[in-house]
């Protein structure tokens, strides 16, 4: 029992499963066709035949036809969900550059193998032309690529060159009638209408047509196609096949017209593009082609003005380089410069220093006169006071203690003067400059007492006390003794020789101030004032006031000269003072 209903269901689930496919494929089979309809031709003669035609030969399969609206064949899903569509060709064309469909078939006239008969529209122009009539008359609204179609046809004619403008007229009278009074210059009728109205075209002749013969009339060529049966990229590929084929077998007994194969619509792509049709210009995709013939000019500019800035940019490095070049070279000889500045300015700085230790030996010969000269006389007590019978010790260690001084007071003069010829480094404390300066005037005043030659110089000191500055008193006694003793020089063969010391106080500063009455200055002495190596004396180095100079600065101050014409020179040397006595 069990087996048999097992069995029995095994064979019903069969038959049904077997029923279901045979239905799916048998639908399958049989898809429904959807063709999209332009809104502008679904009424024309032709495509009502192709359409009652198609519904006739394909009865087995599902048909639809839908009307498109004219401004949605712009969009890129303007054709969705169907899979073939009829056009008039400036749309086909528009679609065909957009890449939604291509041409399976087109409208073509059954006889005619004039070429100059093969037009979409057929112009007739009146006997009498009126050439500024400049208008076209058209049976009912034409379309924009009609207008354009008409133009392109009367561009041909004796009396091209112009653009006409486009006129709707209700009526094959009203149109014939209006030709032939001259206000319009020519009458562009659609396929067949030439054919219907032979018996009305006196006064009348056809620009570049023939009469066809009777009930046949031309409507399409490779030149100007006309209607366009178009496949929509991924319509099957069977029902694109069976629709070829049964186009080519429909025929329109009235007009004479069939669908054939596919004509190029290139021309019709080549008349929009010239005629510039915003509606197409704007739709296409933009190839590189296409980019570089709309916008020749300006990329010949953008190309231009690069080619301007690469070479300008180029030129501009080049000099760049060279500039830099020679700013290099100018830097390392500058480098140069500077390198043998500095050797030469050691040098000069060494020279500096033999001159000025050569220069304080006798001021340094001077300064020990006083500790030798002490030791020198407690040595001698010594001597007296060993050779008496009671030695006073408290006075031998006295003289001991003083002779130790004396030395200890010699020895710091020597290091002194050995650590400035060896370092630049000197130390700087508050020194009296009056005191200073009075004690090395009064020490040149009895030297040239003494030395008969310069014994009529006179010597005259104004000091204002207790001046006081931040200097090394080495280097500072070096510049007065500088300056005294080329004042002295320069008064040797003077008569009422004088030289004369002033210091006083000015402002934050003070000035010591040495003067003489010598000889007049030549221009030559004038320069070497402060010029070292250059001198007018035999023996000299020409380093005295440069040194003086160099200590000035190293303090802070600077050196003046003022000369007098009539004689005599004028040496102001300027420090700051310590921060004591201002």
């Amino acid at each position: 029992m069990n087996l048999f209903l097992v069995t029995a269901r095994v064979l019903l689930g069969t038959v049904l499963l077997t029923g279901l496919c045979f239905l799916t494929s048998s639908f399958a089979s049989q898809p429904t066709i959807r063709i999209g309809l332009e809104e502008d031709i679904e009424s024309l003669p032709f495509v009502k035949e192709t359409v009652a035609s198609l519904e006739n030969s394909l009865a087995d399969y599902p048909m639809v036809f839908v009307p498109i609206k004219s401004a949605s064949l712009q969009q890129k899903a303007g054709l969705k969900d169907l899979d073939f569509v009829i056009l008039s060709p400036e749309k086909a064309a528009l679609v065909y550059q957009l890449g939604q469909a291509y041409s399976i078939a087109s409208e073509q006239s059954e006889l005619s193998e004039d070429p100059a008969r093969s037009l979409s529209l057929t112009i007739l122009v009146p006997t009498e032309r009126n050439k500024d009539a400049g208008q076209i008359g058209f049976l009912n609204k034409p379309s924009e690529f009609q207008c354009l179609l008409a133009n392109e046809i009367m561009n041909h004619s004796p009396n091209a060159g112009k653009q006409s403008s486009c006129m709707q007229f209700n009526g094959m009278d009203h149109l014939l009638s209006a030709l032939k009074n001259g206000e319009i210059e020519a009458t562009a009728l659609k396929p067949c209408a030439l054919e219907a109205s032979n018996d009305r075209l006196n006064e009348i002749k056809v620009l570049n047509e023939k009469f066809s013969p009777k009930n046949h009339c031309s409507v399409s060529s490779e030149g100007y196609p006309n209607l366009q049966f178009m496949a929509v990229n991924g319509a099957p590929a069977e029902l694109r096949d069976l629709l070829t084929g049964t186009l080519k077998t429909l025929y329109s007994g009235k007009g004479g017209a069939t669908w054939s194969d596919p004509v190029s619509l290139l021309p019709v792509k080549h008349l929009l593009e010239k005629y510039k049709v915003k509606e197409y210009i704007e739709a296409q995709p933009l190839d590189w082609a296409r980019f570089i013939e709309r916008f020749y000019y300006p990329l010949a500019a953008v190309v231009l003005l690069f080619l301007f800035f690469v070479i300008h940019s180029f030129l501009v490095e080049l000099k760049v380089r060279k500039q830099t070049r020679k700013l290099l070279k100018s830097q390392l000889a500058k480098e140069a410069a500077e390198r043998k500045a500095r050797e030469k300015q050691a040098e000069m700085e060494k020279l500096e220093r033999v001159n000025i230790v050569g220069q304080m030996s006798s001021m340094i010969a001077h300064e020990l006169k006083q500790p030798l000269s002490s030791i020198t006389n407690y040595l001698n007590a010594l001597t007296v006071l060993i050779n008496k019978e009671a030695t006073d010790k408290e006075l031998l260690r006295y003289s001991v203690i003083k002779m130790k001084e004396s030395n200890q007071k010699a020895a710091a003069i020597i290091d002194h003067v050995r650590s400035y010829a060896k370092s630049t480094k000197t130390e700087r404390h508050e020194l009296n400059l009056s005191s200073l300066a009075l004690k090395i005037f009064r020490d040149f005043e009895v030297r040239t007492r003494i030395d008969q030659q310069m014994s009529n110089i006179a010597f005259k000191a104004t000091v204002q006390e207790d001046i006081l500055i931040d200097a090394d008193e080495l280097e500072v006694s070096l510049a007065i003794y500088n300056i005294l003793k080329n004042a002295v020089e320069a008064v040797k063969s003077v008569d009422d020789a004088f030289v004369s010391l002033e210091i006083s106080r000015d402002g934050d500063d003070c000035c010591l101030i040495v003067k003489d009455n010598g000889a007049p200055l030549t221009e030559e002495q004038k320069i070497n004032l402060e010029s070292p190596f250059r001198t007018s004396k035999t023996d000299g180095l020409g380093l005295g006031l440069a040194i003086v100079k160099r200590i000035m600065e190293s303090h802070a101050g600077k050196i003046l000269f003022e000369c007098n014409p009539a004689g005599g020179l004028k040496a102001c040397l300027i420090f700051p003072l310590a921060q004591g006595d201002k």
